[in-house]
């Protein structure tokens, strides 16, 4: 914020049946590695996930997640 900076960032991960994280990286970088940074920290600090429900059957569950970094007024 003090920077001033704003981006959006999109990450792939990837989950095992257990919830636990397998795999991640940025596939489309804001340009800020404060940014991209801080999305990596985001997903690795939501570990553990959810076991996967018993109806699943996958074994490894993949996911694209875009995070938007926007100032916003103070009010």
């Amino acid at each position: 914020m003090e920077n001033l900076i704003e981006g959006e960032v999109m990450a792939f991960f990837s989950l095992n049946r257990k919830g636990q994280l397998k795999d991640i990286k940025i596939i489309k970088t804001s340009a800020y590695p404060v940014l991209d940074g801080e999305t990596l920290r985001t997903v690795r600090s939501a570990v553990p996930f959810s076991p996967f429900p018993g109806l699943v059957t996958v074994i490894k569950l993949n996911s694209k997640a875009n995070f938007a970094y926007r100032l916003t007024a103070r009010k």
